[in-house]
């Protein structure tokens, strides 16, 4: 197993990726240029899991049965291929979340036209994942066509049931945002390896605002973590707290998606999707959780 920095990233993708235009606007792929000094590092091959997830399973219920909310998530195990979700039926409104198949929508586009990224396009990718700034998502879900053409996205990952329409206001569930999460790490066919190594350093290196959710505990044992997250009040003024990403650590690789809503503030959010995150990673990191307390039991 190779485990990737958000520099080795960028490195592997120039090299991928030689037709990309050179940009002075945020973070460019002519960055990669200026640290010929990287190196990718291979590190030993990790473990795979054990694929019983009962113990996860427990602790997660447990842990929703104290709340006044609602919260999903869903996991899919890298070394194992095995995925395990909680609650998967639950709706939530995607926020934004949808700035990430957004740019898999844009570079869906690029490919099919043989060309590369402009820079107002890097600006705009950059200001969306590192930012999660709304008026450079405004520009770009008019740019790359709107709702038809993250449609057309979707039907290639093999989305169901989030239905594109007004940005941020649609509804999802965590099976689909789980479902646009492995496509990012394992890649398609429709998808360059430079361009999905790209979004991948963008969403490694967000705005320390923006750095919390599924990186909870991982972050902190120096895993590399990619991550979106997105909030919304929805009309009683409770809050939708999400979170997504992919994570490699040195014993575990796992995509995750985790939604939640009814928070009666945006901390509250945090703080809850943070725990079920930790409870992921601590199960990941091990195969197994002590039910009674929620710490993982290593033999």
């Amino acid at each position: 197993m190779i485990r990737w920095n958000a520099a080795a990233r960028y490195a592997f993708a120039l090299a991928l990726t030689l037709t990309l235009t050179l940009s002075s606007c945020g973070t460019t792929q002519a960055e990669i240029a200026l640290h010929p000094e990287v190196t990718v590092a291979a590190v030993p091959e990790a473990a795979a899991p054990k694929a019983d997830w009962t113990s996860l399973e427990s602790a997660v219920r447990e842990y929703a049965a104290t709340l006044p909310v609602e919260f999903s998530v869903a996991v899919t195990d890298e070394l194992t291929g095995e995925s395990w979700t909680f609650e998967p039926g639950t709706e939530y409104f995607e926020a934004s979340l949808v700035k990430v198949p957004m740019l898999l929508t844009l570079f869906r586009e690029v490919n099919e036209q043989g060309r590369a990224l402009t820079a107002d396009e890097e600006y705009l990718a950059t200001q969306m994942i590192r930012y999660s700034d709304n008026e450079a998502t405004r520009q770009m879900y008019s740019h790359i066509g709107g709702a038809p053409a993250l449609a057309a996205t979707y039907d290639l990952i093999g989305i169901s049931r989030t239905i594109p329409g007004q940005w941020g206001v649609t509804v999802t569930n965590v099976e689909d945002q789980l479902r646009i999460m492995t496509t990012l790490a394992d890649g398609a066919d429709w998808l360059s390896e430079g361009l999905r190594q790209y979004l991948l350093g963008l969403m490694e290196s967000v705005d320390p605002s923006q750095a919390w959710g599924v990186s909870a505990g991982a972050a902190a044992d120096g895993a590399t973590v990619a991550l979106k997250n997105g909030w919304l009040p929805d009309d009683k003024q409770l809050w939708n707290v999400h979170s997504v990403g992919v994570i490699n650590a040195d014993s575990a690789r796992y995509d995750i998606a985790i939604l939640s809503s009814g928070h009666q503030t945006f901390a509250d959010g945090v703080v809850v999707v943070e725990k079920v995150a930790r409870l992921v990673y601590d199960f990941e990191k091990s195969g197994i959780l002590d039910v009674a307390d929620g710490k993982p039991v290593h033999g």
